[in-house]
């Protein structure tokens, strides 16, 4: 088949036509991408808990299977920002009707013998099929058997009660054959969707044979997608080619294609785009068996492809270009492993792996065919005209034109950095690569802030990231591009030897490598902001509050531990007094200009600080201060700022009780309510004894507070104090 002979001629030119200093834009742009890394233990339990919703749900009825699949599952995708406020990810859901055994009917073309699949049936206690209706919720249990027919598409095939002999025609299709639309109107009646726990409030829509419906959970949006379908036992004729066909490089390997062909696959109720009877077709799915082919490959591989996917659909939206589904795009990374080979894509770089690959998808739409990895006769674009297939296409051959551009168009789109400078990327890219480089520079560090910081939080290792991502970042600051193209040639080597470092970074190094750039480079104003206003965002949205710590005693040592950290605490005030040093002219711009803003007092030095900190923050001056919302994947929360606040003067009762004061200032001016009120919040409802102590201890400590209570509301608080102490 001339189409699986794929050259990489287009991706070397590609590589070529990028000079040193570009390909240095791109390799720094690539990684910034996947700090998405940092919540995606999060992200993972969130869709696991919706899948073991839906499996409680089903468990009551002994005639349904569900089977977790997809891009969330298979760890082929990157979350993206939705409508620049939540993190959005995908769960597919098959909801398999078990009740109904399905045989191989008659096949439109014979095998050759030598190559057929040879499967058993267990036909033990199973009995002829009778007169009915053909719709498979009214089947009685024991006649529940259906025949396929294979469809005159490939990768379809008509669904049957009646067994057939001779070649079938429209007149038996439209007699004997189950349309689809009454397979999925009957599974619904069986298994309402509603019943789950974790349905989202709403409609959702039909797309083919699936029902789509979004899920929200915390910062996460999860794109639902629920299909019912039927379980072949056997592997298809139509797909017996995929099982002998040739292959240079042994991926699959044979271990895992016997494992794959044994488990058969599904059928779901769509039928072909093109096919005068699409109602009567089901399409051959082969969900469980792409599940298993990405469980076999490498981070490496999954965020190559994840990378690449997400960068052609940011792109194709921004062109109205609908031709490409993720589907298409997964066939051809299993052709592309398939033909190339996994062990010499996991040698190369993110970059080149990346360019291949999306050479690769260019030949299969430039050839107007993306063949089923399974189906090879099954060309799933066959419905689009050459209009459209031409203009995807040209839309392909621009990314590869101008992919860090495109990449960086897809950043600002569709990820969150921490640090906002004044120009935006692609800006920067086009007008000044060193300054590029900087703002990568200081991601970079703030980025491995942030890991190490989730890494104390929530205990999870991802010191790795970290130290790659702290030695980038000095790598950029030592190389002084200024010099001229042979320091982007040094520097690109060097970046390529990052991946064995050794050291381990910690967040004392991180703050110090950071103070020591901004001493040494002549920034703007904002853009000291910028960076120090990343710093205090990746506190707000890692600091421990007492509502994580619901496992521990609340007056044990390993609470106040975690609780106290001092790296954390570090963090908050290296970012108030940096922020002081480099940007007073900011906070004394939000003062003059916020006339009604929040008046804060207080004596202390360092809560002083803190105070200018907040002030900026709530006065919003620029696009970073806006920015700070307390979570790296919520940019837009204006309305909870308060919920920021509380979980911040929490914090601080623990750690620094007058920059509490602070903090409960700050929630008084967002509710339009009292200090005291807001204090007395945690006095009366916290449920950890130490913060009402120290709340208490606050109350008392200041004569404004205690002026507003009556002598019984202070003997009583006096009266609690001494029974926490007790």
């Amino acid at each position: 088949m001339i189409w699986l002979e794929r050259g990489h001629s287009s991706t070397e030119l590609s590589c070529s036509n990028m000079n040193d200093s570009e390909t240095v834009c791109f390799n720094l742009a690539l990684s910034l991408v996947p700090f998405f890394n940092i919540f995606r233990e999060d992200m993972e339990e969130n869709i696991n808990q919706l899948a073991q919703d839906l499996e409680k749900c089903c468990r009551e009825n002994p005639d349904i299977e569900v089977i977790h699949t997809g891009s969330g599952f298979e760890g082929l995708s990157l979350p993206h920002l939705e409508k620049r406020q939540a993190w959005n990810t995908d769960a597919d859901h098959m909801i398999i009707r078990t009740n109904l055994k399905v045989l191989e009917g008659m096949r439109r073309e014979e095998k050759d013998p030598g190559k057929s699949v040879s499967v058993e049936q267990d036909l033990s206690g199973v009995g002829e099929s009778g007169e009915g209706s053909t719709t498979a919720a009214n089947m009685d249990v024991a006649e529940n058997i259906l025949y396929t027919f294979d469809a005159l598409h490939s990768g379809y095939a008509e669904v049957s009660k009646e067994e057939c002999s001779h070649p079938i025609d429209t007149s038996f299709i439209r007699e004997h054959c189950l349309k689809n639309s009454e397979f999925i109107e009957g599974s619904q009646n069986l298994i309402p969707l509603s019943h789950t726990a974790l349905m989202a409030v709403g409609d959702g829509t039909i797309t083919g044979p699936s029902y789509s419906l979004p899920y929200t959970g915390g910062p996460f949006v999860v794109n639902r997608d629920f299909v019912y379908g039927l379980k072949c036992e056997f592997w298809p004729s139509q797909a017996g080619e995929w099982i002998h066909r040739d292959r240079r490089h042994n991926w699959p390997s044979p271990e895992l294609i016997s494992a794959i062909s044994t488990k058969g696959c599904h059928l779901v109720p769509v039928g072909s785009h093109t096919s005068s009877l699409r109602e009567f077709e089901w399409r051959y799915s082969f969900s469980v068996a792409e599940l298993m082919l990405a469980g076999s490959l490498s981070e490496n591989h999954k965020l190559a492809y994840s990378v690449l996917k997400s960068l052609i659909k940011s792109e194709m939206k921004l062109r109205d270009i609908d031709v490409f589904a993720s589907y298409h795009l997964k066939t051809c990374l299993f052709w592309f492993l398939e033909q190339k080979g996994v062990q010499s894509w996991e040698k190369q770089s993110l970059g080149t792996n990346i360019l291949e690959l999306l050479d690769f998808i260019i030949s299969f739409y430039a050839s107007g065919s993306v063949p089923n990895y399974f189906i090879s006769k099954n060309n799933m674009i066959d419905h689009r005209s050459s209009e459209e297939i031409l203009k995807a296409c040209h839309a392909l051959r621009d990314i590869q034109a101008s992919v860090t551009q495109s990449l960086c168009r897809y950043i600002e789109t569709n990820q969150a950095l921490p640090v906002f400078f004044d120009t935006s990327l692609t800006q920067q890219l086009a007008e000044s690569h060193e300054k590029f480089v900087q703002n990568c520079k200081y991601n970079f560090l703030v980025m491995a802030l942030a890991y190490i910081l989730k890494g104390i939080k929530m205990k999870k290792n991802h010191q790795g990231e970290a130290d790659c991502l702290f030695k980038k970042a000095r790598l950029l600051h030592e190389a002084k591009l200024e010099g001229g193209t042979q320091k982007y040639t040094e520097l690109l080597a060097a970046l390529s030897e990052v991946s064995q470092v050794a050291e381990s970074s910690s967040s004392s190094m991180v703050l110090s490598l950071l103070e020591e750039y901004l001493a040494e480079d002549q920034l703007k104003v904002t853009e000291y902001s910028a960076v120090v206003l990343a710093v205090f965002n990746v506190f707000l949205t890692l600091h421990p509050t007492t509502h994580d710590e619901a496992g521990f005693e609340s007056n044990s040592a390993e609470f106040q531990e975690r609780l106290t950290n001092p790296w954390v605490k570090e963090s908050l005030f290296w970012a108030a007094r940096l922020h002081e040093k480099y940007c007073d002219a900011i906070y004394d711009f939000v003062v003059k200009k916020w006339v009604d803003g929040p008046k804060f007092y207080t004596d202390d030095d360092d809560a002083k600080k803190v105070m200018k900190l907040l002030m900026v923050v709530l006065g919003k001056p620029t696009k970073q201060a806006s920015a700070v919302t307390g979570s790296v994947v919520k940019r837009t929360i204006e309305s909870q700022r308060f919920i920021m606040m509380r979980l911040l003067a929490d914090y601080l009762l623990h750690v620094h009780i007058e920059s509490a004061y602070i903090a409960f200032q700050a929630v008084a001016y967002l509710m339009n309510k009292s200090v005291l009120s807001e204090i007395y919040v945690f006095i009366n409802w916290s449920a950890f004894n130490r913060s009402r102590l120290r709340a208490i201890e606050l109350v008392l400590s200041k004569r404004e507070l205690q002026s507003e209570l009556s002598e019984e509301e202070f003997a009583k608080l006096v009266q609690m104090q001494h029974e926490l102490l007790n």
